[in-house]
């Protein structure tokens, strides 16, 4: 996994072969270590930063060419590949775009200024189609819209779950054209269900706290009814379970 909060972005001043070659020789030492075929393979995690005026705080056009470029050389090779995107970096439900990482939240709790506004998919719309496996995307992102729609809106988990899961394998319009710099036409991008993992919160989240945290109990009564169920889903994170 490449990433988490806080971590550097991969630098696009140093070319794609070198970046390729770094990522060998690591898979390699890892199997020479005792790793048998090495590691299955690259997970996208990048995300921003506590200083808002750092330069992690915003992706880079370069850098998400380089991210996608990356994504095609794995999958080619034979690796899985996949985002683990907060949900503000990939939201269904809007058309808004931004490579900022430090905008305010749009459904409610505008005083936190380090969401996105779909950066991720301009990573579905430059990489090759079908460079990745799965998504897993983050709900439990400091007020995140999942939240947001449950708590404050009252939404029963069963019906914003559904509706989820639809807004993303249907499809989304994204304005790219906010950021010339992309060289992207506006355009529509999409999660299908069975590359989707919807990404909860464990112990450490608590309960009406700025993650959400949803009881195993109610996620298991709203999955048995969803109409559409996606691939799976993820937590993080295991060592505080």
């Amino acid at each position: 996994s490449v990433g988490g909060w806080d971590a550097p972005h991969p630098d696009p001043a140093v070319p794609l072969e070198a970046w390729w070659a770094a990522l060998t020789s690591w898979d390699e030492s890892a199997e020479r270590a005792g790793l048998r075929g090495g590691f299955d393979g690259l997970d996208w995690d990048l995300e921003g930063n506590d200083d808002r005026s750092s330069p992690r705080s915003r992706f880079s056009a370069a850098g998400l060419r380089l991210v996608a470029d990356l994504s095609a050389r794995a999958k080619a090779s034979g690796r899985f590949v996949s985002l683990a995107p907060p949900q503000s970096y990939l939201d269904a439900s809007t058309d808004e775009f931004s490579l900022s990482l430090a905008l305010p939240a749009r459904c409610w709790h505008a005083e936190f200024a380090y969401a996105g506004r779909n950066a991720y998919a301009a990573l579905l719309a430059l990489a090759p189609p079908d460079t990745f496996d799965f998504v897993s995307l983050q709900l439990y992102e400091s007020w995140s819209r999942a939240g947001c729609m449950l708590s404050r809106h009252r939404l029963p988990l069963g019906a914003y779950l559904a509706l989820l899961v639809g807004e993303m394998r249907r499809g989304w319009r994204v304005g790219f054209d906010r950021e010339p710099s992309l060289g992207l036409r506006n355009r529509s991008v999409a999660v299908p269900a069975d590359r989707l993992l919807l990404g909860l919160a464990n112990g450490w989240a608590g309960e009406g706290g700025k993650a959400l945290f949803l009881p195993p109990a109610e996620v298991g009564r709203a999955w048995a009814a969803l109409p559409v169920r996606p691939r799976g889903l993820m937590f993080w994170d295991i060592a505080d379970e």
